[in-house]
């Protein structure tokens, strides 16, 4: 953490790639931050009722975290949704996470349908990815294919019942503003400056995984459409587009614990649906100075859902235990013989 300098709105540090700073200590960033004008409900009402076909109205996509869940009680109780919620489970997910989706969909009588990974396959392609880590020094694609199966299994439910609607729970941040450290640009670019013969049979193995299991999802090898995207006559529906996101608000954790039950981890409020999260923070935190959560803690302060004080809290916590819980994750059966002497504070 140190004493490096931040930006005086946001929590960016100056370690941050391409950030600058003005004379008042602002990042380009927040000086350049527009704010996006939402649709309303009545456009996302609109397109509803024109898109309504099948058994159900739409389907709703849950990964047992407070942004999916308040999707699913808003199309339930506040837009009346006739809806059918689906899950994929890559094997990494919380026993938490998979009890709030459960529970929900049981108060909110909502069929729940659970596509299952290989965790077998999954477990190859994530030690592959810590292998490949020894060589880089940060766990390059550790979420490895999860967002395609999140939308392939969205996408068999809605055709299976004739459904032409996916709401998605994901919020635009998440879509287009991780870009800095991301992608396959980023990823090739950052294996071509280590030694590429140490890694080689690990990186084919794990492309060939993947590409294995995106076959038997029913995805094309390579696909642009990273974060949903409509595919024939089904239309995915971002509700953040729509309405206000202000998941981060205690009003909002209230509400979801009192009407549908949920619970977080006693650690965080957010994101501990999948336990390999803090690799994640950690390539983050090595590429830039700030975890993954820290960036986007960083969008949500120039939306005006978080106050700096509170981002920049949460920010130090995830530091100060960032390497404590990625070697904690040595501690699961499926990962005892790997080592993670890279992971340095």
């Amino acid at each position: 953490m140190g004493n490096e300098k931040r930006c005086g709105i946001c929590i960016l540090p100056e370690s941050f790639p391409g950030i600058t700073f003005n004379e008042k200590g602002i990042c380009n960033f927040c000086s350049s931050h527009e704010t996006n004008m939402l649709l309303g409900e009545n456009k996302l009402v609109d397109i509803l009722d024109g898109q309504k076909s099948g058994s159900y109205d739409c389907v709703i996509p849950v990964s047992g975290g407070k942004d999916s869940t308040y999707v699913l009680y808003y199309a339930v109780k506040k837009l009346g949704l006739k809806v059918i919620c689906v899950n994929y489970d890559s094997g990494f997910q919380s026993k938490l996470a998979m009890r709030n989706m459960k529970r929900a969909c049981e108060i909110l009588d909502v069929p729940f349908v659970i596509y299952k990974a290989d965790f077998q396959e999954r477990v190859k392609i994530v030690k592959g990815i810590l292998n490949i880590a020894k060589t880089v020094g940060i766990p390059i694609g550790i979420c490895a294919n999860c967002h395609n199966g999140i939308r392939s299994a969205s996408m068999r439910v809605a055709k299976l019942h004739g459904v032409r609607t996916i709401i998605s729970g994901t919020t635009q941040f998440e879509r287009f503003g991780a870009n800095p450290i991301t992608g396959r640009k980023y990823s090739v670019r950052r294996l071509a400056k280590c030694s590429l013969p140490k890694i080689l049979p690990s990186l084919m193995r794990v492309s060939a995984l993947i590409g294995l299991e995106r076959i038997r999802l029913g995805m094309p090898i390579w696909d642009r459409k990273y974060f949903f995207g409509d595919n024939g006559n089904v239309k995915t529906v971002h509700l953040y587009d729509y309405i206000p996101w202000a998941c981060m608000h205690k009003d909002i954790v209230e509400l979801l614990a009192k009407e549908v039950g949920w619970e977080h981890s006693k650690e965080r409020v957010d994101r501990f649906d999948c336990l390999l999260h803090p690799f994640l923070n950690y390539k983050w935190f090595q590429e830039t100075g700030i975890s993954l959560d820290g960036y986007l803690y960083s969008d949500m302060v120039r939306m005006g859902a978080m106050s700096r004080e509170d981002a920049l809290g949460r920010e130090q916590t995830i530091e100060r235990k960032l390497q404590e819980d990625c070697s904690d994750l040595t501690k699961l059966p499926e990962f005892t013989d790997v080592a993670l002497d890279w992971v340095r504070p």
